[in-house]
């Protein structure tokens, strides 16, 4: 949803991404970044007992999303892409992920079983993705909730101060998302594998 949106603000992000490349910035190091403020969004929310601290991890979060899309403008733009860029990209995106959701687990203060739903509900997300196109199908931009909308929504939320509506909302839609690519995958499989038993035309 949020990825066919951003093809809107391409030019945007293209300009700060020559900007950041510019200073001597490499998109690993935007990776990283974008990583090390996931985890401070993830100790505010831990750490958090009053409004401030959590309007601290939502804007951490924002900000720690803003890098994600910069880093692959950059690694394009710079001509700096490589499967172990992509592949530390993908990763320290999981972990971060894993770290905002462990802070609202330890909070106390939210819905634990919506915390771990919304969590687990995220990385059959990935999962889900990983798996298929280890397949050779293609899935991105296929769901509702891909990383950058389920961002925006737990940032938003905290920041309105109604992260239990978000937490619900990112467990509806990835679960809704994770779907979407198992039907899909499911469905590409099947033509695949009639294809393949079908004998040659004479």
């Amino acid at each position: 949803m949020l990825g066919k949106l951003s093809s809107k603000f391409g030019p945007l992000i293209e300009s700060f991404a020559r900007a950041a490349l510019s200073i001597g910035l490499t998109p690993n190091a935007v990776s990283l970044l974008g990583f090390s403020l996931a985890i401070l969004s993830g100790l505010a929310y831990g750490l958090g007992r009053d409004a401030s601290h959590m309007r601290l991890a939502g804007a951490l979060l924002l900000a720690s999303g803003a890098l994600d899309a910069l880093d692959g403008a950059m690694a394009r733009i710079g001509g700096m892409a490589s499967p172990l860029g992509g592949f530390l990209d993908s990763f320290l995106d999981r972990l971060g992920e894993v770290a905002v959701f462990l802070g609202i687990l330890c909070s106390g203060i939210y819905n634990a079983p919506l915390a771990a739903s919304a969590m687990a509900f995220s990385l059959l997300v990935s999962y889900a993705r990983a798996k298929a196109e280890s397949l050779g199908i293609h899935m991105k931009g296929v769901g509702l909730a891909e990383r950058p909308e389920r961002i925006l929504i737990i940032s938003a939320s905290t920041l309105l101060g109604l992260l239990d509506i978000g937490l619900i909302l990112v467990s509806a839609l990835a679960l809704l998302t994770a779907l979407q690519r198992a039907l899909r995958a499911y469905s590409n499989l099947r033509g695949a594998n009639g294809r393949a038993s079908s004998p040659p035309s004479t």
